[in-house]
């Protein structure tokens, strides 16, 4: 765990990519501004480190697209996204690059965390978050900022008849829409590819602000961040240093059968002072053509760690694979 003006970061938003209808795919290959440098030698806390990189829907039309993060360098990825409509759509999408290593240049970043109310998401209807507001504009060089978005388990009270489980949600960021600038907020556009439940959003927002060299900019970059991937879910530690007989389940099982959820620890680096936003992507590092578009949820968030939520969303097997990324105000002292 670093602070972002210690981390290496890359984000932008990709032109949009159209797709076909009925589980149709689509992608686009994203190259890095400048290359990552090296990640730090060896296995700190047991996990050799890499880039971990999430992806958002953005302005996605009728339904957002479930991504997933293919072959992942120093100089850029491949994004993947499989469309679960049955009408043909496009969507571009937000994404956000990170190694826990300092840049070789300075970098000066804006940015925005959130948590967005939960809602009962009730399939096919589209759930909708009108008007996020940020506490500031966010001005940067000319570019929209990218928002990336992961559903939480956060529920609160119950209402009268209301399903308590947790929705397999699939969101996309959208304009507020009228004469409202993308600087001073966004909307969310939400479906539940499940039976109806709750769900709602954490957020971060980014945006390059090198031209606004006299703002100060000392609150975003203190901002500490944690990353990884599933390498680092507690049942992995367990099986690094426990000689059971047989590694962690990651199987799942094609979309509406029993087995198409799982659920996985992850624990962070170091504590941060209060729970952190979380962000979440599916990723394929198995090489095989368009694997593991799922439905993914950080539930359970707390100052170390938090639990993975994965629903397979294909009509085929899956392997519970993944990138997240960790963002809160301060480390904490447990």
């Amino acid at each position: 765990m670093d602070r972002l003006k210690d981390t290496t970061g890359r984000f932008g938003v990709t032109v949009p990519v159209d797709f076909g209808p009925n589980g149709d795919w689509g992608s686009i290959a994203v190259t890095f501004a400048s290359p990552f440098g090296s990640p730090k030698p060896g296995t700190p806390k047991g996990v050799a480190q890499q880039v971990s990189v999430v992806a958002t829907p953005l302005r996605a039309r009728k339904i957002a697209p479930v991504v997933v993060v293919k072959k992942v360098t120093a100089t850029g990825f491949t994004l993947f996204a499989r469309n679960l409509n049955d009408q043909s759509c496009e969507s571009a999408f937000s994404w956000l690059a990170v190694l826990g290593v300092p840049a070789r240049l300075p970098t000066s970043y804006d940015a925005r965390l959130g948590v967005l109310q939960t809602k009962i998401l009730k399939p096919p209807k589209l759930t909708v978050w009108p008007g996020i507001w940020f506490s500031q504009p966010l001005v940067g060089i000319g570019r929209e900022p990218a928002i990336l978005l992961t559903a939480h388990n956060i529920t609160g009270p119950s209402r009268e008849n209301d399903p308590w489980r947790n929705a397999a949600a699939i969101a996309s960021v959208y304009p507020i829409g009228g004469t409202i600038p993308p600087d001073d907020g966004f909307a969310v556009g939400a479906v539940n590819v499940e039976n109806a439940g709750r769900s709602g959003f954490y957020y971060a927002a980014f945006i390059d602000a090198r031209s606004h060299s006299e703002r100060d900019f000392s609150d975003a970059e203190n901002l500490w961040l944690d990353h990884g991937s599933e390498h680092g879910i507690g049942d992995s530690f367990q099986y690094n240093n426990v000689p059971w007989p047989t590694p962690p389940n990651r199987d799942l099982k094609p979309g509406t059968v029993p087995g198409d959820w799982l659920y996985f620890d992850v624990y962070f680096d170091r504590p941060f002072l209060t729970p952190p936003v979380v962000l979440l992507t599916a990723r394929d590092a198995s090489g095989n053509l368009h694997q593991n578009p799922l439905a993914l949820s950080a539930q359970n968030v707390t100052t170390h760690g938090f639990t993975v939520s994965a629903r397979n969303t294909d009509t085929a097997k899956a392997m519970a694979e993944f990138f997240w990324i960790a963002i809160g105000c301060s480390e904490g002292c447990g």
